[in-house]
Order: structure tokens, then sequence, then C-alpha cells
């Protein structure tokens, strides 16, 4: 598995650079851009190689596809509109599990939910929904429609519903083995609520 990467841009080649500790398929261009910038602004911002290498090692963006445990693998995204979703089943397929997916899964109710859930129905095994504290948010009846009408059906108990993210989120943690994994999507509201969750357990 290659752990390094050349670039060559408006300076010249720089070699051996660490991959990104982003993850994603996107995270390769998102540094070469970044990079490009940084030549370009060379004279004004000169950044040593150190430096980038530093960069690259150790940006964070939370909830961008941010893995918070690996057995089950626990996957956090912010995903709210298919182009969005697009990356984020990408990211999810690169990346399939021996076991199940379980999505924990709220959305605003002003964004295109049959959209992402088209997106991103063909790596979601078990769908766990619910609604978010914000007056934009869907209800998690409408979001179990959407599902449905995205040809999701229940006969095999694949859609749960939940009073909260927390709440689908614990249930989630409850059913995966450690060959699973849990991705929660859909708003930041979601990806807040949940890692508030977390946050609160790694305090006690």
């Amino acid at each position: 598995k290659n752990t390094q990467w050349d670039f060559w841009g408006p300076k010249g080649w720089r070699y051996s650079l660490p991959l990104p500790a982003l993850r994603g398929e996107k995270q390769l261009q998102n540094a070469s851009t970044c990079l490009a910038a940084l030549d370009a602004l060379n004279e004004l911002l000169p950044v040593s190689m150190n430096d980038i290498r530093q960069g690259l090692t150790e940006a964070v963006i939370p909830g961008r596809f941010q893995v918070v445990s690996t057995q089950p693998m626990i996957i956090l995204d912010v995903a709210h509109n298919p182009a969005a979703a697009s990356v984020l089943s990408g990211n999810l397929a690169a990346t399939r599990p021996a076991g199940n997916t379980y999505a924990v899964f709220a959305m605003l109710q002003d964004k295109d939910i049959y959209g992402v859930i088209q997106e991103l129905k063909k790596e979601i095994d078990y769908w766990l929904v619910s609604s978010t504290p914000t007056p934009r948010a869907a209800a998690a009846d409408y979001l179990m429609n959407e599902i449905h009408k995205a040809g999701i059906s229940n006969s095999k108990n694949v859609i749960y519903k939940f009073p909260d993210c927390v709440a689908a989120f614990v249930f989630a943690c409850e059913q995966a083995t450690k060959n699973d994994r849990i991705c929660i999507f859909g708003s930041f509201y979601t990806v807040g609520d949940v890692l508030c969750y977390l946050n609160t357990l790694h305090s006690k």
C-alpha cells in the first residue's frame, strides 16, 4: 500500500510527501490544490517542507469522513446534499467492511433528502432514522417515507425509528460487531449530537 505521493506544481516537484491524514479519495486533490496555492504565494508566504509535511499529517476537519473508532469503524460525516453524499458513498465503498453498515440518519426538511438517500443506499444495510432538535428538521416518519420511495423495503427490518440521534447511535453500537461500521450523516446537527455524546463519554 502506498504511503507517499509526489506533487508537481508551479515550483517544480515535491517528492515522497506523506499521505494526508484526512481520509477519502478527494483528499489528494485537496492537498494538491493547497500545495499549488502555497507555490503561487511562496514569495509572500514561504512555507518550509517540514511545515508542509506536518500539515499533511496533522490536518483534521471534524465531521468530514471523521473516523473516531475502528472496531467497529465509526464515521462522522456532515454530508447533507447529493454531491456530498456521492463523495461519502465513494469513500464508504472504498472502505467497505466485512460486516454491515449502520446509518444514523437525520436531515433538515429543506434539503434534497431523496437525492441523498439515492446516492448512499447501496452502501447502507440498516437505516436508523431520527429527527434533530431544530425547527428545520425533517420528521423521522418523513425520512422513513423517503427511504421507501428510494426503493428500500422494510420487509427485512432494515429501517428503525428513534426519538433522537443519540438513541439511534447507542442502538447501532449495541448491534454492531467489530467487523461492522456505523456512519452518522445527514446534517451538522446529526453529527454534532453524536459528537457531543462521545465527548461526554470521554470526559467521564
